[in-house]
């Protein structure tokens, strides 16, 4: 898929995925660092963008990442600048390619793998569903932030979760009942792990996990990994 970027389109991966015929999804033309639709009405005059290399654009560039992944996208990612698609070099040109080259946004693509690739080769039997996480959007449709995505292995036993900028405090159904999992925060601008909370979260007996406060109000991204029924259920 390509060519619609906000996160309202990502489903259509799992759409992909959830098809007879199963085939590899690839978010091929996602949101590109610095690109403006000029013929929009949204903030700024457009209908998406941010100006590039800012920490909004950065922002945006995670979402399509991180919720694309999530969303079925296990066949990889794709990223793209403006000033680089078209290599544009000539004086007139609002970003030239050698600008947009650094970019944050193009090094935190990277981190993307770390993230997938943290739980082995169970990445394969991930299965997209961003309705694990309730609640898991608002209403704004077209945009970035606010949402959040989720996959998770037909065992229960393993979750990854990326949270947009804005999302609130949440929590996971799905698990396996009286549960406990180990939590950790993954910081997608910088490719590093942090505990979450103290490091265990518990299902009751729904499969309900009630996740910890995010890090800071940016997004984030979690995974979760079973450890064991608890020593004594609960109701």
């Amino acid at each position: 898929m390509g060519n619609e970027r906000e996160h309202d389109w990502y489903w259509y991966l799992t759409d992909i995925y959830e098809s007879p015929y199963h085939q590899p999804a690839l978010n091929g033309e996602p949101y590109y660092a610095g690109y403006k639709d000029e013929f929009g009405l949204g903030e700024g005059g457009y209908k998406y963008g941010a100006d590039g290399g800012s920490d909004k654009d950065d922002q945006y560039v995670r979402s399509s990442m991180y919720g694309s992944f999530l969303s079925g996208g296990f066949a990889g990612h794709i990223y793209g600048a403006e000033g680089i698609w078209g290599a544009d070099i000539e004086p007139a040109a609002p970003v030239k390619m050698w600008d947009a080259f650094q970019w944050s946004s193009g090094a935190q693509m990277q981190y993307l793998k770390i993230f997938a690739f943290s739980i082995g080769g169970r990445f394969q039997e991930l299965v997209p569903d961003a309705n694990l996480v309730s609640p898991n959007k608002t209403h704004v449709i077209l945009g970035y932030e606010g949402w959040a995505f989720s996959a998770r292995t037909p065992d229960k036993k393993i979750f990854l979760v990326y949270f947009e900028k804005g999302c609130i405090r949440t929590q996971i159904r799905g698990a396996l009942p009286h549960g406990n999992y180990q939590a950790q925060w993954f910081d997608p601008r910088a490719g590093t792990w942090r505990v979450a909370g103290n490091g265990i979260v518990q299902s009751g007996s729904t499969g309900i996990l009630e996740l910890p406060d995010f890090q800071d109000d940016a997004d984030w991204s979690l995974r979760l990994e079973y450890a064991g029924p608890q020593s004594q259920a609960m109701d």
